[in-house]
């Protein structure tokens, strides 16, 4: 029995799920491994009916088929370490390299640096034959041969090795030999076993490196074992981490194998250095590389560009080979040190969760660069100088990226980035226009692969190339309503008013189309979430999440249904989010759980009501840890109060106002001393916000009520003066803020608010 996944964004490469998901019947045989202590005992399988399929050279193990009944009772073998289900491995994707230059392989080229006499092996969809590219040999375990029909393999092992000639691209070590060890379909489709038996089949092959471009979020302890085995023989095995990163960056969601300390698990970066969105985090990330739109080898002779962590362990591999020829007599672990040593460090100081020790670096042999006089990079000026005298966008663009790579900090570089695109890209449209598709094509992609490119210019670039590529020429607005309006479902349409977004985005219809339609397709996903349709829905989600611009209420509730629908969990009602919040042991732990219950029902007022009630609570105990000093203990339960979906607005500013004070390492000011400093400002307006402050922070206090409507008199007065002598703003300003005071008497408030109106409408007082 195959059991299918299907997968989130770009291509996060493995994924299992447990048979145990599914009904059997019980005498239904299923495919299992068998890991042992010491050696297999085939007599031990046998008896329980279990046909042994295949065993490993490497690691005491057995792929099997037997009856599920008899798991159990195979199970109580003490000599057996672990049974596990032979499950489906997969693989997705998705995008232009500007990579090589950024980990400076050229230099490494230069100083005679090319992986030369290192074996690769890239275990995963196999290899296609390609004019880029040299097989060194190979081995398929799911058809008869190696030849890869799905395209991923092909993309990593180009970045690795594609050859350094007059055309296509260029592999970071491109002398290398690559080897194509096929144990995914065509639909990045496989089992577990197969997986490690391209492992294993590496180990016994005597390979320098392996490369899984591919990972899974659950833990195989025969998996373990033969990563293991292979870094004991000397054998670097390099991992991508995984493309369930979150947005923010947060958590720990590295795959396995890259999990495993005896794997280099690799994390992606773009061409601003910056964490790619995708890329997954945790304290085993150990490197990173570019892994956003990287240009590589594909199918049918062709070149794609594709956007992943896949793509970055291709970069790591890449060196590790270039390490390896460049040090030969250094051992493995040597090897993995200086990787570590070599790169540039980013984000925060040292190894961190999202970048690992740092942005991989090409090494080189200084004598060697010495030799060949490699000329020095030019200077920022030299640069811009070049761009000058550039007659075409095209060139431009060029100098300006290689000017943002060796300068980007320098803003003149990342401004000229996107004035060249704009220019290159209205001419590439008009190509395009002209039915000169190749053309448009060419330079739409070469716009796509400019760093620091603005989201307006990409998101209209990608769209053109999508047309562009099919043939087509790029439709009106007009058109794209119109056939936006045909379309039967919610997805349908959301797809044409995403297009008609990156085409025209100060088009306001698009916009009001997109949530319209993310609305409508997330109360249908929601139905199927409910009915236990957890891949439909999720699919969905993600599908609405990938909307280039969502109203902030959609987006929230869309990314907290995600994450139920993930863990294969029904939605709870708001009821029980309030019971499950009741068996917390700290308000903070029921804030979480009610803030997440609010995404889900933005409008349910007994979660606004605990929101409110609890935040009020965590208030109380925040402004006690403010009194005695621990400011930092404060400003933290400040922000996260601050970051309820719903809040009452008295508690906010309450809220803000003591934030304020304890990041500045203050105490909160006593309602005397407050009153003190009001009565010393020389304006109505000063003196205002400081009866305001104290009424929130002391409501029953009567001389802050007393002083927020006597003040708020007085600046009326004042603000009614400059309306009569025609200063519309300033008076406007003053009026609104006069209506942002709590406990306004009502005829200073209705005064106000009929000032204004007139002030907006640029009348003067009657």
């Amino acid at each position: 029995m195959r059991l299918t996944i299907s997968f989130l964004i770009f291509f996060i490469a493995i994924s299992f799920i447990a048979p145990s998901n599914f009904a059997l019947s019980s005498d239904e045989e299923e495919k299992y491994i068998v890991l042992f202590k010491d050696k297999v005992n085939k007599d031990e399988i046998e008896a329980f009916r279990g046909e042994i399929e295949d065993e490993y050279e490497n690691i005491p193990a057995v792929s099997i088929s037997i009856p599920e009944t008899a798991i159990e009772a195979l199970e109580k073998n003490p000599n057996i370490i672990a049974i596990e289900p032979d499950q489906t491995i997969e693989i997705q994707q998705q995008t232009k390299d500007w990579g090589i230059e950024r980990v400076f392989a050229p230099r490494a080229w230069q100083s005679g640096v090319t992986g030369k006499g290192i074996n690769i092996a890239v275990v995963d969809t196999g290899i296609a034959t390609h004019g880029d590219l040299i097989i060194s040999g190979g081995v398929s375990f799911v058809s008869n041969s190696f030849i890869d029909d799905n395209g991923h393999g092909t993309h990593v092992a180009g970045i690795i090795a594609a050859q350094n000639n007059s055309f296509g691209t260029v592999g970071i070590a491109h002398e290398s030999n690559i080897y194509a060890v096929k144990v995914l379909d065509k639909n990045g489709s496989g089992y577990l076993s197969d997986l490690i038996k391209g492992i294993d089949w590496a180990i016994s092959n005597n390979m320098d490196i392996i490369n899984l471009s591919l990972g899974a979020p659950t833990h195989s302890s025969s998996l373990q074992e033969i990563v293991e085995k292979a870094y004991s023989k000397g054998i670097l095995v390099v991992a991508a981490a995984g493309n369930s990163g979150k947005t923010d960056g947060t958590g720990d969601t590295v795959a396995f194998p890259a999990r495993y300390p005896t794997v280099i698990a690799v994390a992606a970066t773009d061409a601003r250095d910056a964490r790619a969105s995708f890329s997954a985090t945790g304290s085993t990330v150990e490197v990173s590389a570019p892994g956003v739109r990287i240009l590589s080898t594909h199918l049918n002779q062709k070149f794609s560009s594709l956007s992943g962590t896949s793509m970055a362990a291709g970069y790591v591999t890449g060196n590790i080979a270039l390490l390896k020829q460049a040090h030969p007599s250094l051992s493995h672990t040597e090897i993995r040190k200086k990787l570590q040593q070599d790169t540039i460090d980013l984000g925060t100081p040292g190894r961190d969760s999202r970048f690992g020790f740092g942005l991989l670096q090409a090494p080189y042999i200084e004598e060697h660069d010495q030799l060949n006089q490699v000329s020095a990079a030019p200077t920022a000026n030299e640069l811009l100088e070049v761009v000058n005298n550039a007659t075409t966008s095209s060139e431009r663009l060029a100098a300006y990226i290689e000017g943002v790579l060796l300068y980007p900090n320098d803003q003149r570089f990342i401004s000229g980035i996107n004035t060249s695109s704009r220019s290159l890209l209205n001419w590439a449209s008009q190509q395009h226009q002209n039915g000169r598709y190749d053309t448009a094509i060419g330079r739409y992609e070469f716009i796509l692969s400019a760093p620091y490119l603005d989201k307006s210019i990409s998101n209209e670039t990608s769209v053109k190339l999508s047309y562009a590529n099919q043939n087509k020429r790029i439709p009106t607005a007009q058109s794209l309503i119109n056939l936006a309006n045909t379309l039967s479902t919610s997805s349908e349409r959301l797809t044409i008013f995403f297009n008609g977004f990156g085409l025209y985005p100060s088009d306001s219809r698009f916009e009001f189309g997109i949530n319209a339609n993310a609305r409508s397709l997330l109360n249908w996903a929601t139905q199927q979430h409910q009915q236990g349709q957890y891949v439909t829905a999720s699919g969905r989600y993600e599908f609405i999440l990938s909307a280039p611009i969502l109203n902030n209420t959609i987006k929230m509730e869309t990314e907290t249904k995600l994450s139920y629908s993930k863990k294969l969990s029904k939605l709870p009602s708001p009821r029980s989010i309030i019971d499950s919040s009741n068996r917390m042991s700290t308000t903070s732990e029921k804030l979480t759980i009610l803030f997440g219950g609010a995404h889900l029902y933005p409008g349910d007022a007994t979660l606004i009501s605990a929101i409110n009630s609890n935040s009020q609570s965590l208030l109380n105990w925040a402004t006690r840890q403010h009194q005695l000093g621990r400011f930092d203990t404060a400003t933290g339960r400040y922000e996260f109060i601050l970051s309820a979906p719903i809040l009452n607005h008295n508690i906010k500013r309450e809220t803000e106002i003591k934030l304020q004070y304890a990041k500045l390492g203050k105490k909160i000011p006593s309602a005397h001393s407050l009153l003190n400093k009001a009565s010393s400002e020389s304006t109505s307006s000063e003196r205002l916000s400081l009866f305001i402050d104290g009424y929130l922070l002391y409501p029953e206090d009567s001389r802050f009520v007393t002083g927020i409507n006597n003040n708020a008199h007085s600046l009326l007065q004042w603000a009614s003066q400059q309306h009569q002598l025609g200063r519309f703003q300033t008076a406007i300003g003053r009026y609104e803020f006069i209506l942002s005071s709590p406990v306004l008497r009502n005829n200073i408030r209705q005064t106000t608010r009929h000032n204004l109106s007139l002030a907006q409408q640029e009348k003067r007082l009657r």
